[in-house]
C-alpha cells in the first residue's frame, strides 16, 4: 500500500510536488492532502477532479482547522473524500503534556 501527501499551498511546498506520482496509485492506496484553509481546499479540489485518483482520498484539517467549515464545503461539492481527524489532537490538544 502507497500512502501518498500532497503538500497544499499553505504548507508553502505545493510547488515541490511531483503530481505524477498520482499514476501510480491503486484502489489499494491512499492520498492525502492536509487542508489548512480554503485556497487549499480547493488546490486539493482542482487536483481531484483533475487527476481522477483510483486511490481513497483523505482530506485532513490542520489543527485548530474549522471541522464543520470544512464539512461543510466537502458535502457541498459532493467530494469522494474522508475527513481524517487526528484523534490524539482532538484529546489531548496539539501537544501531550505527561
Amino acid at each position: 500500500m502507497i500512502s501518498l501527501d500532497i503538500k497544499c499551498p499553505s504548507s508553502g511546498m505545493h510547488e515541490k510536488m511531483n503530481l505524477n506520482n498520482l499514476s501510480h496509485l491503486t484502489a489499494y492506496d491512499q492520498l492525502k492532502f492536509v487542508i489548512g484553509n480554503r485556497i487549499d481546499y480547493e488546490y486539493a479540489t482542482v487536483i481531484i477532479r483533475k487527476y481522477n485518483p483510483k486511490a481513497t482520498v483523505f482530506f485532513q484539517p490542520v489543527w485548530g482547522a474549522n471541522l464543520k467549515e470544512l464539512s461543510s464545503w466537502i458535502l457541498d461539492d459532493d467530494l469522494n473524500v474522508r475527513l481524517g481527524l487526528q484523534l490524539h489532537k482532538i484529546i489531548w490538544g496539539d501537544k501531550r503534556e505527561i
